[in-house]
């Protein structure tokens, strides 16, 4: 499993909790010049790679077979482990990488191993079996799921109930103290009105929400500031992150949207000792854990007619993060057409809204659904019910 040190960042350790010991080396050689979601993603293939020789009988521990140089047990296990990642009733959309960093890892310390043998012979002997492993296993690609291209938007009939079921103190809401129902409130309209990635959620900051008065109209402006900041010490296990360089942003954000997260700021929040947006219930930084804890009890909810319409719709009976951010995708290049943008513009304005490099072809996914008329009809009609409803709230 991965462990998030304080002193060390992340460490991949057995069940017992004791560190694994080539995957701490391999960090200190090649984990460097990786990226944290990276290093973090490439030790989790790491872990699924330990955990096939635990549970493989008579193989034994990866760590001393590596230590020995014992390329008959490493190869017995790598087999295993293929067989593992190709056989899987659904395989993982990452099996193929899974597989390829599984192997980098062993040939790495292995020929690292090799250079450091006294002995010509033993080299030349280890150089020949690595050769051979890279023939046997190089080009061989586990099984992988086919993705689907359709676009999850959610269905308006589950939309509607998700608006009513998310307010603050709704009979439906599934969370019983009213901070933790203002805290999915929050969160909800973020990935849905705003479009962020689950974890451009988790590094918003307190003082993200931004305002001026428009010099034209004198009316008053908001934004939110989509980023990081290096100094920022991030306690979290699953240190959330951005995507890539284009995710750095600033989004518009309606007066509803600012008042949402105005009064859960300044009524709702906690008082706290870091500087992000979204609050645990222990005064922590909200993690990717909580949030997916959020959404399970959330489709927990939902009526079974709304089941039957997310199975039909995207094949499964619950809403996850990434769903609200498909259907505000939807939504957006509906609103950007019907202000007369050209196919042209409305691309960019999606690319530069939702985080995209300037050449993706993501928006094209959702020019087919953004034709239905029904979703941005369901989103108006209720963000305004609701913004009426939160200003009658008390400020207290």
């Amino acid at each position: 499993m991965l462990y998030k040190s304080r002193a060390f960042g992340q460490v991949l350790v057995d069940p017992h909790g004791t560190p694994r010991y080539w995957p701490a080396v391999w960090q200190l050689f090649f984990g460097g010049a990786l990226a944290e979601s990276t290093l973090r993603r490439q030790l989790r293939h790491l872990d699924a790679l330990y955990r096939s020789f635990d549970e493989g009988a008579g193989l034994g521990s990866l760590d001393d077979a590596i230590a020995r140089c014992d390329l008959d047990c490493i190869a017995e296990g790598l087999d295993r482990f293929f067989v593992t990642l190709t056989n899987e009733q659904c395989p993982p959309a990452t099996g193929a990488e899974r597989w390829r960093a599984s192997l980098h890892f062993v040939e790495s310390l292995l020929e690292r191993l090799a250079r450091a043998q006294d002995v010509s012979t033993r080299l030349n002997s280890l150089r020949s079996r690595l050769e051979r492993l890279e023939r046997l296993y190089g080009d061989l690609r586990p099984a992988r799921r086919r993705s689907s291209r359709f676009v999850r938007a959610l269905p308006p009939a589950v939309l509607r109930e998700l608006y009513e079921m998310v307010l603050p103190e709704s009979a439906s809401n599934p969370f019983l103290q009213v901070r933790t129902q203002w805290r999915a409130y929050v969160l909800f309209s973020l990935l849905l009105h705003q479009g962020l990635r689950r974890g451009e959620s988790l590094i918003l900051r307190v003082d993200g929400l931004k305002s001026e008065r428009a010099p034209e109209t004198g009316h008053r402006v908001f934004w939110l500031d989509v980023t990081t900041r290096e100094e920022d010490a991030d306690p979290r296990s699953s240190t959330p992150s951005q995507k890539n360089a284009f995710s750095v942003r600033q989004l518009p954000v309606s007066d509803g949207m600012a008042l949402t997260v105005r009064t859960y700021v300044e009524n709702w929040r906690g008082r706290c000792n870091h500087a992000w947006l979204l609050n645990s219930q222990r005064n922590l930084p909200l993690s990717a854990e909580g949030v997916n804890k959020m959404f399970i009890r959330i489709s927990e909810q939902l009526s079974e007619d709304s089941r039957k319409e997310l199975v039909a719709r995207k094949g499964a009976p619950f809403v996850t993060p990434h769903d609200l951010r498909h259907t505000a995708a939807v939504v957006r290049l509906r609103q950007f057409w019907s202000r007369g943008m050209s196919d042209a513009q409305a691309m960019q304005s999606m690319r530069s809204f939702f985080g995209w490099s300037r050449d993706s072809t993501m928006p094209l996914l959702y020019a087919k659904a953004a034709f239905d008329e029904r979703l941005a009809t369901v989103w108006n009609d209720e963000l305004d019910a609701r913004v009426a409803v939160l200003r009658e709230l008390p400020d207290d």
